[in-house]
């Protein structure tokens, strides 16, 4: 197993929340990190007691993956990598470490040669082709952090993060873990079947747009090209007299004195792919949690939220009500002709 070192600063600030989850198989429950139990995990160790016991491989569903000592379902003596969830609804991978049943938490990719990116810069749907020909991919990239590949039958989600790289060239690099798909084969006769772990690929813009791909920062390892289908996450037209539809619901409703309501839609669209995955969570506890949530959001002159409230709902979920305010309440809509206040429903319903 490799070694982590951990400075003690990480080590004092790295207590986390945990759950316990049964795990797949041998019916035996074990702890992981994080705070939700909708997850779903496989262990190839022994159990005792209907607990995980000895030295094993816990895999989570999320993509996580915990390697090392359990004692009565708890990790003690062990290392991976866990899914952190931010408060707006992101999505990071970190590397964990056990030491005495104490967690600690350090970046997964950690390089002083490397500077985190915002996911934003290549979000929206992306057509993936290889140099040699062949197949082609559509690669889509959420504001979330996560990626869903699709490549003839299969389908396979992914947790990325993406990394700029000190040296010439304007290198990126993507880091991606798979966290789940359909187990059929992709366009070169492929099924993914491991998941958990992260590979690395690295990006350079093209000169005539698009990006290359590439096995390392050299343009002779480059195999496939990346190119931008849609640049936003807005998956259908705007009709400003109708808002916008699309997607896994619909957003409608006119504003007060803000803003014109195809403007204010444009940006609830590009900001649906963090509402939509507090919703999916949920929707993994509890799979008849469907309806319509109508907000009131009032915008300051400079398009911050100075308020958000849930006038009615349909999800009877408070906690996801909760969240949803939340989240809605970090959003920038940019500057309005003045304050004002202004209503919007949302249709939260599982994809087809």
């Amino acid at each position: 197993m490799r070694t982590i070192l951990l400075s003690f600063g990480a080590l004092l600030a790295a207590r986390a929340e945990a759950a316990w989850v049964t795990t797949q198989g041998t019916g035996c429950q074990a702890e992981i990190p994080g705070s939700t139990t909708s997850l779903r995990a496989a262990w190839d160790g022994e159990c005792r007691v209907g607990k995980v016991e000895g030295r094993g491989l816990l895999r989570i569903s999320d993509g996580g993956r915990i390697e090392g000592v359990f004692r009565a379902g708890k990790p003690v003596d062990a290392e991976g990598q866990s899914v952190r969830v931010l408060v707006d609804g992101l999505h990071e991978m970190q590397r964990v470490a056990y030491r005495g049943g104490v967690a600690a938490f350090s970046p997964l990719i950690d390089d002083p040669n490397l500077m985190r990116l915002d996911i934003r810069s290549i979000a929206g749907r992306h057509e993936w082709r290889f140099l040699e020909g062949g197949c082609q991919e559509i690669h889509e990239f959420e504001i979330t952090s996560t990626a869903n590949v699709r490549s003839r039958d299969a389908s396979v989600d992914y947790l990325v993060q993406l990394f700029a790289l000190k040296r010439p060239g304007h290198w990126m690099m993507l880091a991606r873990t798979a966290t789940g798909g359909n187990g059929r084969a992709d366009c070169v006769d492929v099924a993914l079947t491991t998941f958990g772990e992260t590979r690395r690929l690295f990006l350079q813009p093209r000169p005539e747009g698009g990006l290359r791909v590439c096995m390392e920062p050299k343009e002779s390892t480059c195999f496939a090209t990346l190119t931008p289908v849609t640049r936003t996450l807005i998956t259908s037209a705007i009709n400003p007299a109708r808002g916008l539809a699309g997607g896994n619901g619909t957003i409608s409703g006119a504003p007060g004195t803000t803003g014109s309501a195809a403007a204010i839609d444009l940006v609830l669209d590009r900001n649906k792919g963090a509402l939509y995955a507090l919703y999916g969570r949920a929707l993994r506890e509890n799979d008849k949690l469907a309806g319509k949530v109508v907000f009131e959001i009032t915008l300051a002159a400079d398009g911050s939220v100075t308020d958000c409230r849930i006038v009615s709902s349909e999800l009877s979920d408070p906690e996801l009500e909760r969240k949803l305010v939340a989240r809605i309440r970090l959003i920038r809509f940019g500057p309005q002709a003045g304050p004002g206040t202004f209503r919007k429903t949302i249709d939260f319903f599982p994809a087809a």
